[in-house]
C-alpha cells in the first residue's frame, strides 16, 4: 500500500473517530438536557402538587377550626345552648363549602329532662339554609356492624378519641353520604364531663368539586384517599 493510500486511510479513520466523538458529545448533550428538562418537569410536577395538598389542607383546617371554636365556646359557657342555631347558621354563611353543622348532646345534657337533644343546619341545593330541630333517631346507641342499625359512628368516635375526621359514610338523618369532622365538647363548669358533639359535614360532590378546581397542569390530575385507603375523589 502506497503511502497516498495509507494517509486517505488514516485520514478516513481520523474523520470516522472525530464523527464518533461528535456524536458521542452531542448524545451526552442531549441527554444532558433530556435529564434537565424531565427534573424541571418534576420539579414543576411537585411544586403543582404540593400546593394543591397545601390548598386542601387550608380548606379542611378552616373547616376543623369552625368546629373547634365552636366546642370551645360550648364548654367555657360563651355559646349559650339558646343562641346555637344563630351562630352555626353564621358559620355556615361564612363558607359556601361546608354541607351542614350539627350541635348534638349527650343524653340529658342539653336538658335535664330531655334525653336527646340537636340541632342541624344543612344547605339545600338551592342554597338555603334549614334546620332540624331534635333528635330524628337514638344516635346515643353505640355504632354496629348491622345493616339495619342507624349509623351512629359520628356521635360516639368523637367522644372516645377526640377530635376526629371520620371515614365517608351514609348518613342516617340526612341521606346523603358525607365527609365529616367531629369534636367533642362538655358542660360549662365540668371539664370532665362530655356534654356533646359539634360535627361539620362535607359531601363528596364538594370534594369533587375541589379537586377539580385545583391547578395541576394540563396533564396533571388529581386524586384524594381517605386515611383507610377509600378514593374520595378520582378522575
Amino acid at each position: 500500500m502506497n503511502s497516498s493510500n495509507r494517509r486517505v486511510r488514516a485520514f478516513f479513520f481520523l474523520g470516522l473517530i472525530i464523527s464518533l466523538i461528535v456524536a458521542t458529545a452531542l448524545l451526552f448533550r442531549y441527554l444532558d438536557n433530556f435529564r434537565r428538562i424531565e427534573a424541571l418537569t418534576l420539579e414543576d410536577a411537585q411544586r403543582q402538587a404540593d400546593a394543591a395538598a397545601a390548598e386542601i389542607d387550608r380548606i379542611f383546617g378552616g373547616i376543623a377550626d369552625i368546629a373547634l371554636d365552636l366546642a370551645a365556646d360550648l364548654s367555657d359557657g360563651t355559646l349559650f345552648y339558646a343562641t346555637i342555631g344563630q351562630r352555626v347558621r353564621a358559620d355556615l354563611l361564612s363558607r359556601a363549602d361546608i354541607d351542614g353543622i350539627s350541635v348534638t348532646f349527650t343524653p340529658y345534657s342539653y336538658d335535664p329532662e330531655q334525653q336527646l337533644y340537636q340541632e342541624y343546619y344543612y344547605r339545600q341545593p338551592n342554597g338555603r339554609i334549614s334546620s332540624l330541630i331534635g333528635a330524628s333517631y337514638d344516635y346515643s346507641q353505640p355504632p354496629t356492624a348491622a345493616p339495619d342499625s342507624p349509623q351512629t359512628g359520628w356521635f360516639h368516635l368523637p367522644l372516645a378519641q377526640g377530635s376526629v375526621w371520620l371515614e365517608p359514610f351514609f348518613a342516617t338523618g340526612a341521606q346523603k353520604i358525607l365527609i365529616e369532622f367531629g369534636t367533642p365538647f362538655t358542660r360549662v363548669n365540668q371539664p370532665d364531663v362530655a356534654a356533646g358533639v359539634v360535627s361539620i359535614d362535607y359531601s363528596l360532590q364538594g370534594m369533587r368539586e375541589l379537586v377539580a378546581s385545583l391547578q395541576l397542569g394540563a396533564t396533571g390530575y388529581g386524586f384524594v384517599l381517605s386515611q383507610s385507603g377509600l378514593f374520595l375523589s378520582n378522575p
